[in-house]
């Protein structure tokens, strides 16, 4: 059928690192969570062109 979509593989390029151990019960919690992403060494090249945006959408 043409309207179906492929199948699509994510491939995780980093970590994502903080000093949160659980995330507590209130929502807005991240807001004062200071993180880094830690991107591999030999994956560096998945981010080329990322200078010419302003966001960015990270999946953990």
């Amino acid at each position: 059928m043409a309207d179906e979509l492929p199948p699509m593989t994510l491939k995780a390029i980093g970590i994502i690192r903080n000093e949160v151990k659980q995330a507590p019960p209130e929502r807005d919690w991240w807001q004062d969570t200071v993180s880094e992403i830690v991107i591999e060494p030999g994956l560096t090249d998945a981010l080329e062109g990322l200078e010419d945006f302003s966001n960015i959408i990270v999946l953990w």
